[in-house]
């Protein structure tokens, strides 16, 4: 009987094949070995693995499809709350432009509540978009956190004509300039303008009483 030496291709170990035998098992990993024969020299095959590269592949295939499917869907709930917040937060600088807007006009009972809505609609604007937040998986939290934070109202710079220092200087030294700044600014109170009209005309007969007595 022709016996050819061969190594199993799974581990390499020394194999005697006989010349009539198309499968065998080695000695040495336990594989199973399929003996091919051509024209040339007779070759070892692994019989058992011939079907794994192309199962091991698809699996592969499977898996990475199942796992870009779950990045696509988490990559488009973070986009659509993305844009959520950006358009909540559009609304909400609308809201405290008319806000600071309002606050410079004369009060009057209708701006009062007016104004009252608009801060209440602030209010629920702000609650919406932490909600909006809360809901950003964990990976977009920082970066919406920091690219996307809402902004705060802008706190309006108080203007010089009402602060109580100047106002008391002007009120002291030069008392016509006083009344006048009150009469002009839109957010003083009726009380105030009342009383700064009588100092003003006040000063302003004086003036013309002294101009007619020379």
């Amino acid at each position: 009987m022709n016996i050819q030496k061969m190594s199993c291709p799974s581990c390499g170990a020394p194999i005697s094949v006989a010349e009539d035998l198309n499968q065998l098992k080695c000695a040495f990993c336990g594989s199973i070995l399929s003996v091919q024969r051509g024209e040339g020299p007779a070759a070892l095959k692994t019989a058992e693995k011939l079907g794994q590269p192309i199962q091991a592949p698809s699996a592969r295939t499977q898996g990475a499809t199942h796992e870009g499917t779950q990045v696509t869907q988490l990559e488009l709930k973070q986009l659509q709350i993305k844009q959520d917040i950006t358009a909540a937060q559009l609304q909400l600088w609308n809201v405290q432009a008319e806000i600071r807007s309002l606050e410079r006009e004369k009060a009057t009972g209708k701006t009062r509540q007016r104004l009252r809505e608009l801060r209440h609609q602030e209010a629920v604007i702000r609650s919406h978009i932490a909600m909006l937040q809360a809901a950003l998986p964990d990976a977009a939290t920082h970066v919406v956190g920091t690219a996307l934070a809402p902004m705060t109202a802008i706190p309006e710079r108080k203007p010089w004509y009402r602060s109580f220092g100047w106002m008391a200087l002007l009120f002291f030294f030069l008392t016509p300039v006083w009344a006048v700044v009150i009469l002009w600014d839109k957010k003083q109170s009726i009380l105030a303008k009342v009383v700064a009209g009588i100092i003003l005309s006040i000063f302003l007969i004086a003036y013309i009483a002294s101009r007619f007595s020379q």
